[in-house]
Order: structure tokens, then C-alpha cells, then sequence
């Protein structure tokens, strides 16, 4: 035993942290119209994930994406040329280094692959359906629909398109000499969508 006047030892305090992040690799699917939106929701998640886990050096984060990328993704970014700019879909305050690099490459890789005036073709034909039993689907519903396909065009403003082409596929026509007189936005077009569905169903 240790005398009365030695100081007494410290317990040894071991601190284990992971960095698992909790995200699949990721994988593209076969239908290159979806890709780049795929892969701006695969983005968005990981970067969460590296904020959570505090990730934040640059060489880590390079090292993280290198991990979670799927094969594709990896040779993608080895083909590549490195971009010389920041691209207009940085995010604020982004810096060039190492993983931004890495990440606008692929990106702009997979929003070159989209095919616009395909995305806005199949956006305008879009019309609010009938279900099987032959009640009309309801208007937030539809316009949950367009958003999604809004999603693979380049509209510079999709809430505006989006308003616009309910407007002239909608088949609510009290609702829609309401939006135009009353120049409603999209927001307000959906709630007063909505409630005007709810007093239908009550």
C-alpha cells in the first residue's frame, strides 16, 4: 500500500467514442433521371451525420466520404477533374479544399446526366388523377406529386411553376378564380385546397 504521504494515482478514465455513421453507402439507381436527386439527399444526410459526429477536418471528412461512397461514387471522383471554382450549388460559406472538391465533382457529374426538357416534359403533362374508385385525388396530394417531379427540372422558381400548372389542371375552378383574383401563392393555394376538401368530406 501506498505510504500516507504519497499522492494518491488517479484513476485512469478511458473515453471510447465511434464515428460509425449511421448512413448506407451510396448506390444509384438505374434510372439516371432520379440520380442527382438521389444523390443531393445522400449528400444532405451524410453532412448531418458529420456535423452530429462532429467531424469537421478536412482530411477526416474526405476520409469519411472515401468510406461511405459506393464503387461508382469512388471512381467517379478519381476520373474527375477537380472543379477550379465554386460551383453555384455550393452551400454558404463552403470553401475549394480537398472534400469539396471531391463532393461538387460528383455532383455536377450527376446534374449533367439529367436530362431537363425530358423532367419538364413529363412535368406538364401531369393531371390530377382518379383513384379506382373513382374519387378525384385531392389537390394536396397532386401537388405533393409535382413537387417530386419539379424536383428533377431546372424551374429556377418550382413553388411558382408548381402553383401555375395547378392552376390550369386543377379541377376546382371556384379555387382557382380564387387564386387568380386573390393572387394566392403556393402555400396559401394548398391550405385553402384543403380546408375546401375537408367541408367536401364533412
Amino acid at each position: 500500500m501506498p505510504g500516507e504521504d504519497e499522492p494518491a494515482v488517479p484513476p485512469v478514465v478511458v473515453h471510447v467514442s465511434t464515428r460509425d455513421l449511421k448512413i448506407e453507402k451510396f448506390q444509384p439507381s438505374e434510372n439516371e433521371m432520379s440520380q442527382w436527386k438521389e444523390w443531393l439527399d445522400w449528400i444532405e444526410e451524410f453532412q448531418s451525420q458529420l456535423r452530429y459526429f462532429k467531424i469537421d477536418v478536412v482530411q477526416d471528412k474526405k476520409d469519411a466520404l472515401t468510406i461511405y461512397w459506393g464503387k461508382e461514387v469512388k471512381r467517379l471522383t478519381k476520373s474527375l477533374p477537380d472543379p477550379t471554382a465554386i460551383p453555384e450549388y455550393a452551400e454558404e460559406n463552403e470553401v475549394l479544399d480537398d472534400y469539396t472538391k471531391a463532393k461538387w465533382k460528383v455532383t455536377d457529374f450527376y446534374k449533367k446526366k439529367t436530362n431537363y426538357h425530358h423532367a419538364k416534359y413529363l412535368f406538364n403533362k401531369m393531371k390530377q388523377e382518379r383513384k379506382s374508385n373513382g374519387k378525384l385525388e385531392s389537390t394536396v396530394s397532386y401537388a405533393a406529386r409535382l413537387r417530386e417531379a419539379a424536383a428533377y427540372t431546372d424551374f429556377p422558381n418550382k413553388d411558382d411553376r408548381i402553383l401555375e400548372h395547378l392552376i390550369q389542371t386543377c379541377a376546382d375552378i371556384k379555387l382557382i378564380e380564387k387564386a387568380i383574383s386573390k393572387k394566392w401563392n403556393l402555400a396559401r393555394f394548398l391550405t385553402e385546397a384543403a380546408q375546401a376538401e375537408d367541408l367536401k368530406l364533412q
